[in-house]
């Protein structure tokens, strides 16, 4: 039996999460007995079909194909101002499209990147007759409550707490990024009853890896912060390099969109032998030429803010897959649980006391360029989305 299915990315306009979708998708239709298809809203007449590389991506057009009804729609959507009424005719219009899809192609699965709770993806988890799997990625409360203190004046707060049990009733299995986020889910309802699988973050199954030579006159790190958020840990990085000077010349580069007061803290650090680029927002083919004068990777530094202490971060792969050793302040789903992956990465605490990051650049100097090159072979291996999705596809093969 051949299943046709669907990978549906909602909401994240985030190009690492966008990778991902991507990434997922190929590695699902790289299965002989799966059709898989990358599914995203559109906000055009009709529908949008792109082939890359052997995987179809469809702009999902939200609107109705009749003419009037297609422009009242996209007014409405346009200039309506209240926030919370616009999001729910959003996302009613996507499902309602989404549902029509799915009986026109007879898809058969469904993985829905859980897109934070609403009446609409309630309703298509009742009605749908495909299999539709979430897939789950954070602390949804705890991280509405990290992000502002004024949560509970939020729809989407009220919305998660009164609809969340509701909808994992309905949904047919679930997949969560670490173990701890699917023990958070399981807090909720005894989701171990239905199918439930990890699915860490990951990387391309058929990414190639190279050996890069880099300069050693100053050690380079790297810190990539994709929205800046308290979780990131900027503060607690300039508290550390002042709390401990670094005895060596060393470089600090961020890659992403820095809000205004770490931009400030950073911009105004004096700290012997540490210099800082700023280098904002970067496209992948850029970020990839940055690694390339990298030494080491620095994780999130303060998950704690959020009530974390698991993760799988795609940065976190993207270093690995560079050869650069990892400085986490987490325990990472993949990364500690694996010998050959555990020994490149440098385990600090999950809290706000100081890291020496002198013990960090002589723990570094212990590798050379072979160990390296390894290291970013196995994180291929180890790490690629295809592996990862092995017991679901073990599982669908085995469900009638």
């Amino acid at each position: 039996m051949k299943y046709r299915g669907v990978y549906v990315n909602l909401s994240s306009a985030n190009p690492g999460v966008v990778k991902k979708t991507i990434n997922i998708s190929k590695a699902l239709n790289s299965f002989e007995f799966l059709s898989f298809s990358l599914v995203e809203p559109g906000f055009k007449l009709n529908h949008e079909v792109i082939e890359d590389h052997g995987l179809k991506k469809v702009k999902l057009s939200i609107y109705s194909s009749f003419k009037i009804q297609y422009l009242l729609q996209k007014s409405m959507l346009k200039y309506f101002s209240i926030g919370f009424v616009k999001s729910w005719m959003f996302e009613k219009m996507f499902f309602k499209s989404l549902l029509k899809y799915q009986l026109i192609n007879n898809i058969d699965v469904i993985i829905i990147r859980y897109p934070f709770a609403s009446l609409p993806l309630y309703n298509f988890l009742k009605i749908s007759n495909s299999k539709v799997f979430l897939e789950f990625n954070t602390f949804e409360l705890e991280e509405f409550k990290a992000q502002s203190r004024f949560f509970y004046f939020k729809s989407k707060y009220f919305l998660e707490l009164i609809l969340r049990k509701n909808i994992l009733k309905a949904a047919e299995g679930f997949f969560g990024v670490t173990n701890e986020i699917i023990e958070y889910q399981n807090r909720f309802l005894d989701i171990f009853k239905k199918p439930t699988f990890l699915l860490s973050n990951g990387v391309q199954y058929d990414y190639k890896v190279s050996n890069n030579l880099r300069k050693t006159d100053s050690i380079n790190f790297v810190i990539l912060v994709g929205e800046d958020q308290p979780w990131q840990g900027i503060d607690r990085l300039i508290f550390s390099l002042k709390r401990f000077p670094l005895k060596e010349k060393s470089r600090f580069y961020i890659i992403g969109k820095l809000s205004q007061s770490s931009n400030n803290l950073v911009r105004n650090a004096k700290i012997k032998n540490v210099s800082f680029d700023i280098l904002g927002v970067l496209s992948f083919p850029q970020i990839k030429e940055v690694l390339k004068e990298i030494h080491i990777g620095i994780s999130s530094l303060c998950l704690y803010k959020k009530s974390m202490n698991e993760a799988s971060p795609l940065k976190v792969r993207d270093f690995a897959l560079n050869g650069l050793p990892i400085l986490l302040a987490y325990l990472d789903t993949d990364f500690c649980s694996n010998e050959k992956l555990k020994k490149f990465t440098f385990q600090v605490e999950n809290n706000d006391s100081p890291i020496n990051f002198n013990s960090v650049v002589s723990w570094y100097k212990n590798f050379n360029k072979n160990s390296l090159f390894e290291f970013q072979k196995n994180s291929l291996e180890i790490l690629s989305y295809k592996n990862k999705l092995e017991p679901f596809i073990d599982y669908l093969k085995k469900d009638p």
